[in-house]
């Protein structure tokens, strides 16, 4: 898995939101930019996902992320990640990556 703890904190904006169901689950892709830069999150596997105040584009404050695996929690719920401040995202996924677009 890719490394977005670097987006942690940061102005992020978000640009698209495409919420996929394949083969009975659901993966999320994000189209962010940051500082100028423009980034693909993908999250597979997703659970209770979670959005508030629409808008477009959407400015999140970055993004937290918590690592539940040694948990012993479902494998859908491996991950939480929520943006950091006004929790207008909240989710659950199995694996996340991070592509340069």
């Amino acid at each position: 898995m890719e490394n977005i703890f670097f987006l942690q904190g940061k102005v992020i904006f978000i640009i698209e939101i495409n919420l996929v169901c394949v083969n009975g689950t659901m993966d999320l892709l994000l189209k962010v930019k940051y500082s100028g830069e423009s980034y693909r999150l993908i999250f597979r596997n997703v659970s209770r996902f979670s959005i508030d105040d629409l808008s477009a584009p959407m400015e999140v404050q970055g993004f937290e992320i918590v690592d539940h695996s040694s948990s012993g929690w479902d494998k859908d719920s491996k991950f939480e990640i929520r943006d950091f401040e006004e929790n207008k995202i909240n989710f659950y996924c199995e694996e996340y990556k991070l592509v340069n677009d």
